[in-house]
């Protein structure tokens, strides 16, 4: 009896490790695919500047994090930096609100247009935002060069 009983935990130790997996488990993109034309939106930056999908010229870098990211926030230093060492225009977009909001959106003061937003915002949507951090490399008209989790994603594209 003990045998049987021992048999139906592990599997349903077994089933339980699936489910976790799987609702752990990161998406297999970041954002829209390269070759994808970033959808409409209008918002105006922390600055009061007003960005749009036709404001974003070709060399765009655009980055997203989240106060709810415990990575975005690990590696904020590190994005900071590859903000700062990017050679064309900077778009970041803070999600979240409050005193973690920003403080990510002071660390961006100075290097690059900021965008704050709730979840869900408008941005997200038209970037196709499916987790945080993200990056991504426009071309001229909001089409998507280059998109991945990590700065090291968009290294290649940096140079073409």
């Amino acid at each position: 009896m003990n045998l049987v009983f021992s048999f139906g935990v592990i599997r349903r130790l077994r089933e339980h490790t699936e489910i976790l997996n799987r609702r752990n488990s990161r998406p297999d993109r970041a954002m829209m695919l390269a070759g994808g034309t970033v959808g409409e939106f209008s918002v105006v930056a922390v600055d009061g500047e007003a960005v749009s999908r036709r404001s974003l010229g070709a060399g765009t870098l655009v980055s997203f994090v989240s106060t709810a990211c415990p990575t975005c926030v690990e590696r904020l230093p590190e994005l900071v930096r590859f903000a700062e060492e990017h050679a064309g225009p900077v778009l970041c977009v803070v999600v979240g609100s409050g005193a973690d909001a920003a403080a990510m959106t002071r660390a961006f003061d100075g290097i690059a247009t900021v965008v704050a937003e709730p979840v869900g915002g408008p941005m997200a949507g038209a970037f196709d935002i499916q987790a945080f951090p993200t990056f991504g490399l426009l071309d001229a008209g909001g089409v998507v060069r280059a998109s991945g989790f990590a700065p090291s994603a968009l290294a290649a594209s940096t140079s073409v």
